[in-house]
């Protein structure tokens, strides 16, 4: 590997390794046991904030997919406490990196007091803490990244969370493994191609066609949605940069008037198409049409994930772009770990505890 000026905390080293975390991910939901069957549960709630809350949103998306084919409902809470229409067949998954995000820790106290159904998910700290001392199921996983460095942590955590408290049926559990080794195999085989610092590398050209510009991410609203907020938040987190997104079929109804206003062909505006083979069919007629009117006056660039599970192609589409977001935090010439706007956020909401 080249090493980067800017990737002061080694970024391209973790991008190196993740098919190594997939890998390890899998061999920790493997050990997972619990002893408690959950066969009941029709709902899924996922607590969690940013990066952990990700695993809940591709989760999601997963269950969505035509070739899934689940009945479980889920729903992702960012925020302080529960909705207040949970019910007793709900299961609250409380997912936090770190074990002291505050609003996750909030809901894990809702959740305790209203004596409902908690797993948890974390590296440590104070999730940890409670779920040993009020005898909580809870996965362990490796700490010392970011949260979004840790994404196969966290979302094959979640998977095998379901799998083990038996809410996934046998068919979706032996499915859902099936994907995550071709994505894991996918992913080792792909890495040297993201690698390369040249044209061939779709994520290296992606970058610097972006450079100084504002992508528009635009993706079905089912399948590719939770994939659509990665890339984004990966572009602001790693490079630093603006990114925004939409979906279609809703984009359609309104959004899409912007684009065509009095004087368009902005340079700074770029699209970005995230398609998967299982897309609605009209969504797939939907994406040719606006492809073809924004190429008149924009650049337009499309990519599909490869694979034949539906994890395999999520995956594709995600390492895709975070390789894209690192090699655009180095033309922005920014650390693509270090988060230090966040950072003193925090800073100044300490200083405001409730």
């Amino acid at each position: 590997m080249l090493t980067i000026k800017y990737d002061i905390h080694s970024m391209q080293e973790i991008l190196h390794n993740f098919h190594v975390q997939f890998k390890h991910a899998i061999e920790i939901g493997e050990s997972f046991e619990i002893d408690t069957s959950y066969d009941h549960v029709r709902e899924i709630v996922i607590c969690g904030m940013g990066g952990s809350a990700l695993g809940g949103n591709l989760l999601n998306s997963y269950l969505q997919s035509p070739s899934c084919k689940s009945n479980i409902k889920i729903r992702v809470n960012k925020g302080y406490g529960l909705p207040h229409n949970i019910s007793a067949n709900s299961l609250i998954i409380i997912s936090s990196y770190s074990g002291n995000t505050e609003e996750t820790l909030a809901a894990m106290e809702s959740a305790y007091d209203n004596d409902l159904s908690i797993i948890c998910l974390t590296s440590g700290g104070k999730v940890k803490k409670i779920a040993n001392s009020k005898n909580i199921p809870c996965l362990i996983i490796p700490d010392g990244f970011q949260p979004r460095c840790a994404l196969a942590y966290s979302f094959v955590g979640l998977l095998y969370i379901l799998i083990k408290s038996k809410v996934f049926s046998p068919e979706l559990s032996k499915s859902t493994i099936a994907g995550l080794t071709e994505a894991q195999e996918l992913l080792k085989r792909v890495t040297s191609r993201y690698e390369s610092h040249d044209f061939s590398n779709p994520a290296f050209k992606a970058a610097n066609d972006l450079f100084r510009s504002y992508p528009v991410i635009y993706s079905a609203d089912s399948i590719t949605d939770s994939i659509n907020l990665r890339w984004q938040a990966q572009i602001h987190e790693n490079a630093k940069s603006p990114a925004f997104g939409s979906y279609l079929p809703e984009m359609n109804h309104n959004e899409i008037n912007a684009w065509f206003a009095t004087e368009p062909n902005s340079p700074r505006f770029k699209f970005i198409f995230l398609r998967d083979k299982e897309d609605h069919p009209r969504v797939k007629i939907r994406f040719d049409a606006i492809k073809e009117m924004l190429s008149e006056f924009y650049d337009v660039y499309e990519f599909y994930g490869t694979g034949n599970h539906i994890l395999a192609r999520m995956f594709d589409l995600i390492y895709l772009g975070d390789w894209l977001s690192y090699y655009l935090a180095v033309l922005n010439k920014q650390d693509p770990i270090s988060i230090p706007v966040i950072n003193r956020l925090k800073e100044i909401l300490a200083k405001h505890k409730s």
